[in-house]
């Protein structure tokens, strides 16, 4: 199948994909929050039955009024299921009318990526409900104990909440007029490379902050210590990464304030941190919906999103909007595309997914 390689093409499957992906995006957040209220109120067991062939009774469930617990725990499956028609419907445009190849592998690796939560989600309820399958789990990890084993495989649905959550932000990144169109002002460095690095290096300590925050969730505090350790280094990070930034490219503002956003963000986050932590020890409780305790640990979860989200943002505009002077060199005589370039309609005209 040919893919449309002209410039009306490019900017129309940017307009419709756009919005999508955003939504996408904005809904994968959704169900990070939904996620962490779970987590806090335990309410992952509530309904042991889990089948996708149950969605319309779980989306009668959540506005038939459910009880508490269950009406959370039924709204992060429903909100999962809508992300999964997001995420297949961003892919399904994408392979339809967008030319550049790399951008639609990366919404195919989302779809696989929705895809095992989902299969992790379904494991993780199971491995409770179904008593011959957490006894083959045990058998199989050699352990006495299906706690350890339940807690390993939150989170690496933690891990693929987030890293969902940054597939669809880069592709939503990637689908917007400013970049498509080449609204912001780029710059030939020598610092290009050691920029870079910076920004993903720091990407990926917050990445890693935050599982081990998922952690600490799970586990009811234990690895606090190696969390607020890592929020140290997480801040020394993003600090530097801002300061160094405009420091080298003054004139590439899009992702400086980027991370300047992101040092506002982490005051706020050091706050929530710190009271969530209060009423974890404190073990204050209330009814929800108005579970105070619920909604702080939600709201340093979301922050913390946001922060990565950011993060993302200004890696990804760092391979867009810098260059090396050899890149330059390479990219001006049109004879290969530049990694961690944008890659060029032209040079994919023709190709096929």
């Amino acid at each position: 199948m040919n893919r449309p390689t002209d410039q009306h093409a490019n900017e129309s499957a940017g307009r419709g994909a756009h919005v999508l992906a955003f939504s996408a995006a904005f809904v994968a957040l959704l169900q990070v929050c939904a996620g962490a209220m779970v987590t806090s109120i335990r309410a992952g067991d509530a309904e042991p039955d889990w089948s996708p062939a149950h969605i319309f009774r779980w989306v009668a469930a959540v506005f038939g009024g459910a009880p508490d617990g269950l009406w959370y725990e039924l709204t992060h499956r429903v909100i999962g299921f809508t992300l999964g028609l997001l995420t297949l419907s961003v892919a399904v445009v994408l392979w339809r009318r967008e030319p550049r190849r790399w951008l639609r592998r990366l919404s195919y690796f989302a779809v696989l990526t929705v895809c095992l939560q989902a299969l992790l989600g379904g494991l993780r309820v199971k491995l409770i409900s179904d008593e011959a399958l957490g006894d083959f789990a045990m058998s199989v990890f050699g352990t006495s104990n299906v706690y350890p084993i339940k807690i390993g495989i939150m989170l690496l649905h933690a891990f693929g909440a987030q890293f969902l959550f940054c597939l669809l932000v880069t592709i939503a990144l990637a689908l917007s007029s400013g970049w498509v169109q080449g609204h912001h002002p780029g710059e030939v460095s020598d610092k290009t490379r050691g920029t870079r690095k910076l920004l993903a290096w720091t990407l990926a300590v917050v990445f890693v902050q935050l599982l081990l925050g998922a952690y600490v969730r799970h586990s009811d505090g234990d690895g606090v210590l190696v969390h607020v350790l890592g929020a140290v280094v997480v801040v020394t990070m993003v600090f530097v990464a801002a300061h160094q930034t405009r420091r080298r490219h003054p004139s590439v503002w899009p992702i400086w304030h980027q991370l300047g956003l992101a040092k506002f963000l982490l005051f706020l986050q050091v706050f929530l941190g710190i009271v969530s932590w209060l009423f974890m020890r404190g073990g204050f409780e209330w009814a929800p919906p108005w579970d105070i305790s619920m909604l702080v640990r939600t709201g340093h979860v979301a922050n913390g999103a946001m922060i990565l989200a950011l993060l993302v943002a200004a890696t990804c505009r760092g391979h867009k909007l810098l260059r090396t002077e050899e890149e330059d060199r390479r990219a001006s005589r049109g004879d290969v595309s530049m990694p961690g370039v944008e890659l060029d309609a032209a040079s994919e005209r023709g190709a096929s997914a």
